[in-house]
């Protein structure tokens, strides 16, 4: 059976919002306990003990980036398209293919670290080198898992490929950190990135045993088919977004790092975490808009899609100034009562990144209209600027303002990529995905 049939039979949109649903649920649920970790962390290391280990994960974060290189979205094509066709043997050979190059990859990484500590003569009884090392393996381990929980994707388990990442993943940790506080062990960074590493080991297990589970017995049995010149130029397009994407999300912790005590870098840390969960509404009209406007642009209906947009940027908007809304009332407050009065200092740095939150969801999901209608380079093209921007502004910003720099150079390139991806889809679609495109219509209405 071909795509198309596929595609025509009955049930697809249960099966979609099925999925979207079910998404939205794991991503909140993901997204709660992922806070709980933060502030679980943040109590028990304190602002410089939270600073090391923060930095220490950015390191460790950035370097999954070329580990992955693209694989994880490269398998979710692959994978479903052989099984469209039943091409058993492609997937046996993109799914082996690509364990075997993240094996590579990591061992690669993982010497290479070792070698610059060893190198550069870094002690290894420093925090912050201890705590690299004790989250050295996490990286074959988590990329590994994406790798598995992608492909289950690609079968078109939706929910459950996500769950083991999302859910096991940081409920295992917060478990963990329950255990260690009951049994009034002492927590320090090297500690807290061993507990995440033994976290990722579980879910490893989970999504190994649920990818064997759901593989068809057919695959087992057929001779691996390679095709990597064509895996490996479709996989670095990937790779190169996920790197900028990557780079963006962490260089403000690595470069305060760098330039600030380590106290400072755990307060830039909390109020970062605290801007994520403020931005859920953003990730949830993102994620329940994308197959709606994928449909309305393959139907050609542009009426629809623009309503759509100004509608999704103003649930975006109007989420977003709900949730932060407490912050700018009480932030200091509330920040101290939660994760400690060491972190009172997070709200300066906090109502920045959701002043720039709030303007970006204002702009749309511009991201989304572009990569439904085939302009993935236009949305590398913001990704790169931004990046570019962020690096150029961020030094002489952090120098002269710490943590509050910090968060003025991450709002900043945040919103100028918006506006760019939002201004390609004004030129090249003539959509406007912008909350203001909800009152221009009322006004075009009123004409």
């Amino acid at each position: 059976m071909n795509l198309l049939a596929r595609l025509a039979r009955p049930g697809l949109g249960r099966t979609i919002i099925n999925a979207v649903l079910g998404s939205a649920g794991l991503r909140m649920a993901g997204m709660g306990l992922g806070f709980l970790v933060g502030v679980q962390l943040a109590r028990g290391l304190g602002a410089e003990g939270y600073g090391i280990y923060g930095v220490a994960m950015s390191v460790l974060t950035v370097l999954m980036v070329p580990a992955e290189f693209g694989m994880p979205q490269l398998l979710i094509r692959e994978v479903g398209a052989a099984q469209v066709n039943e091409d058993w043997g492609r997937m046996h050979g993109v799914t082996r293919w690509a364990s075997r190059a993240a094996w590579l990859s990591s061992a690669v990484i993982s010497v290479a670290v070792l070698g610059w500590i060893i190198a550069t003569d870094r002690a290894f009884e420093m925090p912050l080198t201890l705590t690299l090392l004790a989250g050295l393996s996490m990286v074959p381990l988590a990329v590994l898992g994406r790798q598995k929980g992608a492909a289950v994707l690609g079968l078109q388990h939706i929910v459950k490929g996500q769950l083991p990442d999302s859910v096991v993943r940081p409920a295992v940790f917060s478990l963990l950190l329950l255990i260690a506080h009951l049994f009034a062990l002492r927590l320090s960074p090297a500690l807290a990135m061993l507990l995440g590493t033994l976290s990722a080991a579980v879910a490893f297990v989970v999504v190994v045993a649920m990818y064997k589970r759901l593989l068809p017995t057919a695959v087992h049995h057929a001779a691996p088919i390679s095709d990597s010149r064509r895996w490996w130029a479709s996989a670095m397009p990937m790779a190169l977004t996920e790197g900028m994407r990557s780079l963006q999300g962490n260089l403000a912790t690595l470069v305060m790092g760098a330039m600030a005590p380590a106290a400072a870098v755990g307060v830039f840390r909390v109020a970062v975490s605290v801007s994520i969960a403020i931005s859920l509404p953003v990730s949830l009209f993102t994620m329940i808009g994308s197959p709606l406007i994928a449909r309305l642009h393959a139907q050609g209906d542009a009426a629809r899609l623009q309503r759509l947009l100004g509608w999704l940027a103003l649930g975006m908007t109007a989420g977003s100034i709900l949730l932060a809304l407490p912050f700018i009332i009480a932030g200091g407050a509330l920040m101290a009562r939660v994760f400690g009065d060491e972190f009172g200092a997070s709200t300066a740095p906090l109502l920045i990144l959701c002043a720039g939150g709030i303007v970006y969801s204002m702009l749309g999901p511009a991201v989304v209209v572009l990569n439904m209608s085939g302009y993935e380079r236009k949305v590398s093209r913001a990704f790169g600027i931004s990046v570019a921007t962020l690096i150029i502004v961020m030094v002489p910003l952090v120098h002269f303002h710490g943590a509050i720099g910090a968060a003025a150079a991450t709002a900043l390139a945040m919103v100028l990529g918006n506006i760019l991806m939002w201004w390609d889809a004004r030129r090249l679609l003539a959509l406007d995905s912008s909350v203001f495109s909800l009152m221009n219509a009322r006004r075009g209405g009123d004409e």
